[in-house]
């Protein structure tokens, strides 16, 4: 059971983000400011059908290279894992200053 209530009616979804929160939050460490939904699921226009899941994580600074390579192989892990949502992540991330 989660602490914060689900950010997008769409269980699948919300499985997605709680994935994509909990692992890039243990690979940045203090680095992790927030994690944020931008495009047609915050706009109120998502269609699970053809939409992608959009997400923005602010960091404290420019992310290092070791973090920039743990996050690419936890993106391509994810698409291989079978998830519906495989190849339909979009995440930006983006240093606070």
């Amino acid at each position: 059971m989660s602490l914060f209530p689900d950010p997008t009616p769409y269980p699948d979804v919300n499985t997605a983000l709680r994935h994509f929160s909990t692992r890039v939050q243990a690979v940045l460490g203090e680095q992790f400011l927030g994690m944020y939904l931008y495009g047609s699921l915050a706009l109120g226009d998502f269609d699970p059908q053809t939409s992608d899941i959009d997400f923005i994580v602010a960091t404290k600074t420019e992310i290092a290279e070791d973090h920039f390579t743990a996050l690419q192989a936890l993106h391509e892990q994810f698409d291989a894992g079978g998830s519906a949502w495989a190849g339909r992540i979009e995440a930006a991330y983006i240093p606070q200053a």
